[in-house]
């Protein structure tokens, strides 16, 4: 019987292995492990994360390291291509600051200020997470084999749960990476890059604006306003701020309520295509607009009653603290800015907006969390529109050969008398035809229906998303359990 993992164990049994665990007189580390089914590390995992064990249970568990363990002051709990993340204890007004090394080499710091409801327990001080975003680019530099650190009041975190903490980066050699953080290059938090931004772009990315300004305004009508970072930098230091290497600008939407502001944005990207531009859709009402060699972060802002929501950010506002829009001299060029810009600030980072922060991370409220997981919901659900309408057009706009593909050629030789066989995305229907033709009992499943397939004794035909798991199985075991498959 295979082991449970800690995500497998309710709150309740937690409590028993706890208590288990705190009593190593009665109970062994291996009948602690045989009792719930799962592994000593497992054990010893649950029993630190249910409460803070005190030195004397650890010495009698694992000696002198375990009982450094126990007071530790947080845990490195993953390492990856992506991402470096783990949690500390909060026992202060003050999150922790947390600093990644990978070999020598500082890359970064970061406070531990994220909510971590998934460690939470009672009775027991309170823990918050922290992340290092590891982007595509800063990954190859890493060094193969160096060992990842998180320091934490100088000293390293203790890794957990088996995570594996040496880069496996075969190509990384870590010279590159040495060079640029002694040339002067930062780590950013928002996305896990190293950066340098020169003076000299502050004007490409201007002109990029003053374009885009103009064709928004001449393609859709509509006018944007600087914001987020680019609006940060301008009311608090006249400027871009150091680690923006692009354009943030926002538009409001004149529909109210997120499904129909969602149509005006859908509307937008359309028009904007529809005249050349090269523009990239995100998932949270956001685009990306390339033009005069710099990029354009394109946000959407609407409104519901008395509260508008944007990307990360939401709360009580009123349209007129938005518009009219009011323009205001940023880098020697004159920008349009929101009505009330030190509001829109105020509900986009917070109070201590005023202050630089660079260890600032997005941390929304459950409510705005929200508005994200429906925005990334409909942009899914229009990719898989969009999916459906191309495959449409391509089989039922032309003629298709009925001719087997040499992979069911390849396959079929293989088969051994009649079988059932599941052809996922069949297109046409010409291999599930040709292995009916075969004596086989054929369920051809595919995105789309086109008109020129057609269904005969032995074989038929399903419409579904493939690509979605749960449902190619439903329709799987649909099929199996009425007897037609």
């Amino acid at each position: 019987m295979a082991k449970r993992s800690d995500s497998d164990i309710a709150d309740a049994e937690r409590e028993a292995i706890h208590r288990e665990f705190c009593q190593p007189a009665r109970f062994s580390m291996a009948e602690i492990a045989r009792n719930h089914n799962i592994d000593e590390r497992t054990v010893r995992f649950v029993a630190a994360i249910y409460d803070h064990v005190d030195g004397e249970v650890w010495d009698a568990r694992r000696s002198k390291q375990a009982a450094a363990s126990a007071s530790t002051m947080g845990f490195l709990e993953d390492v990856t291509p992506r991402r470096v993340s783990g949690w500390c204890f909060d026992d202060g007004e003050t999150p922790l600051e947390v600093e990644l090394l990978v070999g020598t080499t500082r890359i970064g710091t970061a406070r531990a200020d994220r909510p971590r409801e998934d460690i939470r327990r009672k009775h027991q001080r309170l823990r918050s997470g922290f992340l290092f975003p590891i982007s595509h680019d800063l990954f190859e530099l890493l060094p193969h084999g160096a060992k990842v650190e998180v320091v934490a009041k100088g000293r390293p975190l203790p890794v957990l749960n088996g995570c594996n903490p040496n880069v496996d980066n075969p190509r990384g050699t870590g010279r590159r990476l040495l060079e640029m953080i002694e040339g002067g290059y930062r780590f950013s938090l928002k996305d896990g890059s190293l950066f340098r931004v020169a003076q000299e772009d502050a004007g490409k990315r201007l002109n990029a604006l003053d374009e885009c300004a103009d064709v928004f305004h001449q393609t859709t009508g509509k006018r944007f306003f600087v914001c987020y970072g680019t609006l940060l930098g301008l009311v608090r230091e006249g400027g871009f701020i150091e680690h923006d290497d692009d354009v943030d600008v926002c538009f409001l939407a004149e529909a109210e309520g997120l499904d129909a502001a969602w149509r005006e944005f859908r509307d937008v990207v359309a028009a904007l295509k529809a005249a050349g531009e090269d523009v990239s859709v995100l998932s949270r009402a956001q685009f990306h607009w390339h033009r005069a060699g710099s990029t354009v972060d394109v946000f959407m802002a609407w409104m519901e009653g008395s509260e508008i929501y944007m990307y990360n950010a939401g709360g009580r506002f009123s349209r007129s603290q938005i518009h009219p829009l009011r323009r205001r001299e940023f880098e020697g060029r004159g920008v349009l800015v929101p009505n009330d810009p030190e509001a829109l600030l105020e509900l986009i980072y917070g109070p201590g907006w005023t202050v630089p922060d660079p260890m600032f991370q997005w941390s929304p409220t459950p409510a705005v969390a929200a508005k994200m997981r429906q925005l990334r919901t409909m942009r899914d659900m229009d990719a898989h529109d969009e999916i459906k309408r191309h495959w449409s057009r391509f089989y039922n706009s032309r003629r298709h050969t009925t001719i087997p593909s040499p992979f069911a050629a390849a396959v079929c030789v293989e088969l051994e008398g009649p079988c059932r066989i599941v052809d996922i995305g069949c297109g046409n229907g010409r291999d599930s035809h040709f292995f009916a033709q075969l004596g086989h009992d054929v369920l051809g499943l595919d995105i789309v229906a086109p008109a020129t397939r057609r269904e005969a004794d032995n074989v038929c035909f399903m419409e579904v998303d493939a690509s979605i798991p749960d449902d190619l199985a439903e329709v799987i075991h649909s099929v199996a359990g009425a007897g037609q498959l």
